[in-house]
This record gives structure tokens, sequence and C-alpha cells, in this order.
């Protein structure tokens, strides 16, 4: 990328290198402010794309599309349409949990464990969330909806600016770098999943280059530290498919610096390789916090084998996807609500546009690609540009090549339309340097320059415009009847579930915003066992693949009882012992199951049954027993399988909050108590202040077994794999901490 002969001497070719005399330091200083006026100007393109959710009082959020849903639908205005409908996620996943973290941080509560979805799950380990992404931490210790457009600014500020340090380090003078940052900053892939946690790992892409450049330059463990903050913030920022692209494309990276060198860039030599190895290694172990609980997540959910067996993307054809990269909304925008183009499973104007960057910075990249061939640098994103495109347009025999890769082709390889993008950016801003070197006169220079960078924000700024809807506060999760009610009745106070008939109904995870329990959950990990258990609620097909797959609950079974169903959300009429408490003006009508049982009980019974599909049929029969426990396994020594026409005692639950119950109990035999929350491992229980085992119940809740006597059991979720993350995150910063301010650190060159 460096400058090309004819440049004037003007111009350096490395901005980076060291001038001494009166003269260089003038340089120097006139490249400083050259780099300082195109961050301000890629701040002002962003500011001028968000001004209405940073200033304007409007909410960077997508959730008005709850308006389309009950009970949400109870509060909307006549004739409303939500901004981007194809951004459901968001009001779904991100933002809920966002939320519920908030709240659990403020309670004193570390946001481990989530009680109102799925019959409880693992909230931190499903990483989706990203409570550990540093710019989240905004929304985390505010509450505050307008977070959201701030953290979205400083996502795309994080982008361009790597950006643009990229290029000028690469010898582009600010003018091109300018342009190069709006590309990758407004890109089709940043601009999409711009909320979502994609964008986190996409941000800090450049800076991974960066840094992994400055240690083939100057292989010390100062530098290694910057290997490993990135690598670091990538592994914590939610997204784990992204990130596994990007560590195939910067280990690409690293075996280009390896195998090439010029005068102004040396090899990456062995000491260089083993130092960013080393980085990576650190910043994983900074990151463990996040990657352990997910792995043992990942481990017992469905998605585990779901996705290798299924096909991660619907097949598109050349012809209907290539035209995007010069004309996005040749099919209509969702915005606009006139998409008409591909669609499919994980296929949709999102997966189609990632790799835009508009048409003139693609016609520059062409001009940069012939112009500054035989850079090494350029030509390796040319190859990169070429490779990503031909993935994300899912061309033979890459695209099949790539899909036959175990736990590669369960990502949606698609997305490497972000390479693409950041490949086609940074050519296009080696283009107009290019091009601008060829002229002579400096006033030309710098207008043409200037000209340039325009016409490639504006482009992209009409391109980004309201992509990311930008809603009135009184439209995001607004009070409705139905929602009143449940409040009124104490639903989000006791510990009871709501089950809507259809699975939009309260659509789970925003029933988060209300703090209503589900036994449903809206995630693409979820653990196996309680899928499996939810699925007997309904005769859909769909169960089968996930349960936010799933249309309706059709089954009034006792099954409901055991789950602690409480309450139902149905339009139609629902069969006895369920009765009709309250009917909102929209027509959706809550009923009520009464013999509901509580979080925690005494079962009257205990019953081994070790074969799963034996104890799912049990489950899911007409005439099950709910008080009745299933157990696996043998029971522990001085326990025994048990029957009994009533409870051998009671239960009362003086406690409850996401991961702690306190459960006061008295039993004049030994028992199970029954508690109904998904069992995990890492659920622990005390009795009377003595440990004591959480074993498996009812193929998927957690149940104690007692000894006769006045008990009182604690139960606190607290996962070894997210302690031993901490443990080795500590001793990764102790790392960075010695390799930053020890004393090899202050000898190093």
């Amino acid at each position: 990328m460096v400058s090309s002969p004819e440049q004037p001497v003007t111009a350096r070719a490395d901005p980076n290198a060291p001038l001494t005399n009166g003269a260089g330091a003038a340089a120097r200083a006139a490249e400083r402010r050259s780099t300082v006026l195109a961050v301000l100007g890629l701040l002002a393109v962003l500011s001028l794309l968000l001004r209405e959710t940073l200033f304007g009082g409007l909410i960077l959020t997508q959730a008005d599309a709850l308006l389309e849903f009950e009970p949400w639908i109870q509060a909307a205005p006549e004739g409303h349409r939500p901004g981007n409908p194809l951004l459901l996620d968001q009001s779904l996943v991100i933002q809920p949990w966002l939320h519920f973290a908030h709240e659990e941080l403020a309670a004193g509560r570390l946001p481990l464990w989530n009680p109102y979805d799925y019959g409880g799950q693992p909230v931190h380990a499903a990483y989706t969330g990203a409570f550990l992404w540093p710019l989240n931490w905004l929304h985390l210790a505010s509450g505050s909806w307008h977070a959201f457009a701030w953290i979205a600014f400083a996502k795309l500020g994080l982008a361009g600016i790597g950006m643009l340090v990229f290029l000028r380090r690469g010898g582009l003078r600010a003018s091109a770098a300018a342009a190069g940052a709006f590309g990758y900053a407004l890109c089709g892939f940043n601009v999409v999943w711009l909320g979502h946690p994609h964008t986190n790992v996409a941000a800090l892409f450049p800076w991974a280059l960066i840094a992994l450049g400055a240690l083939a330059e100057q292989p010390t463990a100062r530098r290694a530290v910057w290997v490993a903050v990135v690598a670091a913030g990538m592994l914590v920022g939610g997204h784990i498919q992204t990130a596994t692209h990007t560590a195939l494309v910067l280990a690409a990276y690293v075996v280009f610096r390896a195998t090439t060198a010029s005068p102004e860039r040396p090899r990456m030599g062995a000491r260089a390789l083993a130092l960013a190895g080393a980085g990576a290694l650190v910043g994983a172990m900074v990151a463990a916090p996040a990657l352990l609980p997910f792995a043992e997540y990942l481990g017992h959910s469905r998605a585990a084998t779901l996705f290798e067996e299924a096909e991660a993307t619907d097949a598109v054809a050349l012809a209907d996807v290539a035209p995007l990269l010069v004309a996005p909304n040749l099919h209509g925008n969702p915005a606009h609500g006139d998409y008409t183009g591909p669609k499919g499973l994980n296929l949709n104007y999102s997966e189609l546009v990632g790799p835009f960057v508009g048409r003139l910075l693609l016609i520059l990249a062409v001009a940069g690609a012939v112009l500054r061939w035989r850079d090494g640098r350029v030509r390796f994103l040319a190859g990169l540009s070429l490779f990503a495109l031909l993935v994300a347009w899912q061309a033979p025999p890459l695209y099949d090549l790539l899909r036959e890769v175990p736990r590669l082709r369960s990502t949606k390889l698609m997305r490497f339309g972000l390479f693409a993008a950041f490949g086609l950016s940074a050519l296009g801003a080696v283009g107009l340097d290019a091009c601008l070197s060829r002229l002579r006169r400096h006033v030309l220079r710098r207008s043409l320059g200037l000209v340039a960078c325009v016409v490639v924000a504006a482009e992209l700024l009409l391109f980004a415009r309201g992509y990311n809807p930008a809603t009135p506060r009184e439209l995001v999760v607004p009070d409705s009847a139905t929602v009143d009610f449940l409040h009124g009745a104490g639903a989000d106070q006791r510990p009871e579930r709501v089950l809507g008939t259809r699975g939009t109904y309260l659509f789970p995870n925003a029933n988060l915003f209300h703090r209503l329990a589900l036994p449903t959950g809206y995630d693409s990990i979820e653990d196996e066992r309680m899928a499996q258990l939810v699925g007997l609620l309904t005769s859909d097909e769909r169960a089968r693949l996930f349960v936010k797959e799933i249309g309706y609950f059709d089954r009034s079974i006792p099954l409901l009882d055991l789950l602690g169903v409480r309450w139902a959300l149905s339009a139609e009429p629902l069969p006895p012992p369920f009765e009709a408490v309250h009917t909102s003006p929209t027509g959706l009508v809550t009923w009520e199951r009464p013999m509901a049982l509580g979080r925690a009980f005494v079962a009257k019974g205990a019953r081994r049954v070790d074969d799963d599909a034996e104890r799912l049929a049990l489950l899911g029969a007409e005439d099950f027993d709910p008080r009745v426990a299933l157990f696996e396994g043998p029971p522990p020594a001085g326990a025994q399988a048990y029957e009994g026409t009533a409870p051998p005692g009671e239960a009362r639950l003086v406690g409850h909050a996401p991961g702690l119950a306190t459960v006061a109990v008295d039993v004049d035999a030994v028992a199970l108590l029954v508690f109904t929350e998904t069992f995990d491992q890492g659920w622990h229980a005390e009795v009377d202040g003595r440990p004591v085992p959480v074993q498996r119940l009812d193929h998927a809740l957690c149940g104690i077994w007692l000894q006769p006597g006045d008990r009182t059991v604690e139960m606190r979720y607290a996962p070894a794999s997210f302690r031993a993350g901490l443990v080795l995150a500590a001793v990764g910063l102790l790392v960075l901490a010695l390799c930053t301010f020890g004393r090899s650190a202050r000898r190093s060159p």
C-alpha cells in the first residue's frame, strides 16, 4: 500500500518513519493534524447518522416491532408499522438480556441465571448477551435505553478509526485512509448487524491487524499485550461465529506476514510468531469467564448436534446476490417494507448485503488493485476480497468445501462478506491514494481527496439511514392490559409461569422486561432436556428443532402443573381446569390453572426411571401425576423410591431470586424436594448449612433428598466453569500487567 514512485516528495510513504530535522518535525505535525481531522470527520459522519438517537430523544431500538404481537399490540397506535421487522432478534435476545443483566447488577447479583425463560437458563453462558463486552457496560451501568445509541456510535467509531490507523500505517495519505475508514465503518455488514454482537467482533478486526503488524515490526512482550487485549475483546464480544471467521482470516494474515517481506515491512519471524500465539492464548485466558460457561452450556444443548447436521443457510443464486454489491436495495429493503429478494433459512437482506461499501469505493478498489498490484499487501487484500466474496455468494466449489469442515459448517458462511467489505474498503483507499499520487498540484490532490471522501460518506449514509430504527420511547415495551392484570395478580412477584397458546404471545425473551416467567424461551442454544420437556406441550413438529420454533401449544396435560404454569394466554377457549379471569381490549384472554404447583414442593412419591424415552412418555401422559417425582440412577444412601397418597410433609418457598432460593421444609420421612427450575451442574444446595447433592428429577428439573425433620434448604447457582474462568482471567491479567510494566518490558527497545 506504499505510495507509488511518482508520488511528490512532500508526501511520505510511511507516516511512522522517523524524522529528525525541523522539516521532519513539521511533517510529523502535519501528518498528525491530517489524521486528527480524518478522525473528526468520521465521528461527524457517525453523529449525523445517529443524530436522532444521540441527541434527538429517540431510542435506537427495533423494540417497536413487539407492538405487532400480544400483549403489546394492545398499546399500538392505529396504523402502526414497525421500523424494521427483520431486526426482531434485538428485541427478543440482546436488549432483554442486557436489561435483565442491568437489573441483576443493580440488585447486587451477577447475571448468571435467568429463571424467567426455559424454566431457568444460564443466561451468561448463553454468550450472546456479551455482558463482559466493555461497551455494553454503558447500558449495564445506566440501564438507559439511550445507551444503545452511544454503544452503536462507539462500535462504528472503533471500526472506522481502526481502519484509518491501519491504512495510515500502510503509508496512505489521510484523505485516502479516511475514505477507506468510511467504507468499513458503514459497510453493509456493520450497518445491518449494528445492534447485534456480530459487530462487537467486527469493530476490532482492524485493530487485530494493527497489533499483529506492530508485533512483526518489533517482537516484544509489550507489543504482544495488544494482541492479547484485542483477542480478549473479540472473544467476549458475544458472537463466536464471527470470532471464528475472524480468527481464520487473521491466521491467513499471519502466514502472509511470515512469508513475505519488503524493506519497510519486515517478515514476521519466529519470535514474533511465538509472541502472537502467546498473546492469543493469554487473550483467551482473559476471556475465559465468558468462554468456559459457554462451552459447558453448548455441550448439553441441542445446538451442539443440530447445527452440524442441518444446513445453516438456504441456497441462493449467484445472479440474485452478486448485483447487491453495487445495488443493495435492488430487491427492496425491509426497513422500507418493500423487500422481495431471496428468503429462507438464515437467508434475508442482512445476510446478503454484507460486502457493500458503495460504488465509488468499489471502482477505486479495482483501480487500487491494478495500479499497486506489485505491492504484496495489495495482492493479499485482493485475494481476501475475492475469497470472501465467493464464500459470501455461495460460489462452488469453495463454499461447498468450507461446508465440509467440521464446526465451520455450522456457522453462517455468508457472513464472510465482512472481510470482503474490509478488503474492498482498503483497496478503495489504495486506489484513491494511487490516483491522487498522479496529480502534481497539491491543491488539486487535496480537493479531490476531500470530494472523494464526501461522496463515499454520502453514499454510505444514504444506504445506512433508517435501517436501524429510531423509535419514540412511548413505543418501547409499553404497558398493556394483560401485563397489568398479571402484575396485579402477583405473577411478577410469585414464582409462577405464564404460557401463551401461540409462541408469539408474550414473545420470549421480551417477557424479561416485565419479569414474567415462561417455560419457553428464544435462543439458538437450549438445554436439550428442557427442550424435550417443553416439546411435550405441543403437537407442533417444529418442537424437534428448537423451542423457539414452536408455533403453538395445544396440549393441556398435567405436565403444565409440574412446570408451574398458572396462567395461560389464549384468544380461543381453553378446557377445564383453565378458568377465564381477564379479557384484554384486543380479545386476548388470561386463563388461570389453579392447581399449578409452586416452584418448590415435596413429592408424594418417587419413582426411578432410567430410560429417557420411557420417562418422557410418562411425563407427557394425560394421567401423569406431577406430584410423583421421576428420578434417574441410584438414590443416595438412606434414600429409596417411595409411594404415598399424600406428600410426607410440606415445603414453603421463603425466598426466591435469580439463582437463589430458600425453602422451609417439614417432612416426617425420607422425601424428595422438587425444585422446578432447569437442572444444571451449577446448582448447589445446602440443607441446614450442610452441602448436599442436587439430583436431576423429571428429566430436566432439580431435586434434593431430605431426611425427616424441619429443614432449611438453600439453593444457589454458582457454576464451576465461571469460577474457573475468573481464575484464568486473573492469571491472564497478571501476565499482561507483568509484560506491560515489568522490568523486562521497560527494557524492551
